[in-house]
């Protein structure tokens, strides 16, 4: 399915990123001890339908602020991983970083708000633990919407990696470090994306955990043994540019041919990477129907 975006209104093209772009501060959530760990989280409470929303590991979980404005009704919860945000970061020399640990917490977590049955929405590496968490947690994942994120083999992030923690050690995860690493995730068609992103980073990216977190998502994460095994109902969402087909992006012949029961949306003209930040209207969109079209979740 294919999602024309070409008619729809610009989002505003304004700097205010603290308004109307920051709908949940880290000081809005709570973090809770999970079996020893500290978790954050952000949960709007209510009786809706559960959407568990799982940022990537720049942005974190402040990209899914954009769409909030499109999903009301819908009881949302994100966290930061550990090692990201305002989560515990134990000592990745002592500490396990991987997916399977992060899915994990994240079970927990949710058992621990009361979550028994839950969407899922997953953005960047947060497809990552999406996936492993329906594979391996069945009974709690109603529906799944993912990225293409499956095997960090699948392309040579090598120079992405060297680039990446090159600013990193040189001027760190704030200041001219932040705003560095944002500038190089090249968003032109968002005006105020660099000043977002950079105070995304800077509040979500830690120095002494950047290799466990971001380094793990490039160099060294693999799902593709779960995939078989996540049954439920996935929706690969994805954006991409006008006149190039979003079908040859990496990941999705491998998700085609290891998810049993796969639908996939592409939002034309959406950035391939940060489709949720140039075209959330859109996204959103396409996520709720496939919610809707997925069964109601009701809470106890």
């Amino acid at each position: 399915m294919i999602v024309d975006s070409a008619h729809t209104p610009p989002r505003p093209t304004t700097d205010a990123v603290d308004s109307f772009h920051r709908p949940t501060p880290f000081s809005e959530g709570r973090v809770h001890d999970v079996d020893g760990i500290g978790l954050w989280c952000h949960d709007t409470g209510g009786t809706g339908e559960v959407v568990v929303l799982l940022g990537g590991f720049t942005a974190g979980h402040f990209v899914f602020d954009l769409v909030r404005e499109y999903m009301s009704g819908y009881r949302l919860i994100t966290w930061e991983p550990r090692g990201l945000g305002r989560s515990d970061t134990p000592n990745p020399a002592e500490n396990e970083y991987s997916v399977n640990v992060w899915a994990e917490d994240l079970h927990r977590l949710l058992s621990l708000v009361g979550v028994e049955k839950a969407h899922i929405w997953a953005d960047g590496f947060g497809g990552f633990i999406a996936m492993r968490l329906a594979a391996e947690y069945p009974q709690i994942v109603q529906s799944v919407i993912t990225s293409t994120e499956v095997w960090a083999g699948l392309q040579d992030r090598t120079k992405n990696w060297n680039v990446y923690s090159s600013i990193v050690e040189n001027l760190g995860t704030t200041g001219r470090g932040a705003r560095l690493l944002a500038k190089w995730m090249d968003v032109e068609t968002v005006p105020w994306f660099v000043s977002w992103e950079a105070s995304n980073i800077s509040e979500v990216l830690h120095l002494e955990t950047v290799r466990a977190t971001v380094g793990y998502g490039l160099l060294d994460a693999d799902i593709r043994s779960e995939l078989p095994r996540v049954k439920a109902p996935t929706l690969l969402l994805l954006g991409g540019a006008k006149g190039q087909d979003a079908l040859t992006q990496v990941g999705v012949s491998e998700l085609r041919e290891g998810v049993e029961n796969l639908e996939i949306v592409v939002v034309e003209g959406a950035h391939d990477s940060y489709g949720v930040v140039t075209h959330p209207r859109e996204f959103a969109n396409a996520a709720r129907a496939f919610i809707e079209a997925n069964g109601a979740v009701t809470q106890p």
